[in-house]
């Protein structure tokens, strides 16, 4: 017999799983976040590592792999932006030091 959590759990699961397809697909948290009605971008990121880890090994190395590359590419944008001073570019880059240590360190 199902219960409701146990329906709450899978809902749940089932939003994971979708963050990390449209992650995979290369949108941002932002974007996620606003597509499944999901409050904030954090949101969606705690998503999509809650999928991230449930991946077998190989899979999530993969994955990791393929969001360090985007998260690369994002740095690399934010440091050759006119529009910011000095300290602005150097916040969002912490910012995306810290989103890489949070990713499975498999």
């Amino acid at each position: 017999m199902t219960t409701e959590l146990d329906n709450a759990d899978r809902e749940d699961i089932d939003r994971d799983e979708q963050v990390l397809l449209l992650r995979d697909d290369g949108r941002t948290y932002a974007t996620i976040s606003k597509q499944l009605d999901l409050e904030r971008a954090v949101i969606a990121r705690a998503c999509y590592l809650r999928a991230l880890r449930r991946r077998p090994l190989e899979e999530r190395r993969h994955l990791c792999r393929r969001e360090l590359q985007r998260l690369d590419a994002f740095a690399a944008l934010v440091a050759k932006r006119p529009d910011l001073d000095a300290q602005e570019i150097d916040q969002r880059l912490r910012l995306v030091d810290q989103l890489r240590r949070e990713l499975p360190a498999d």
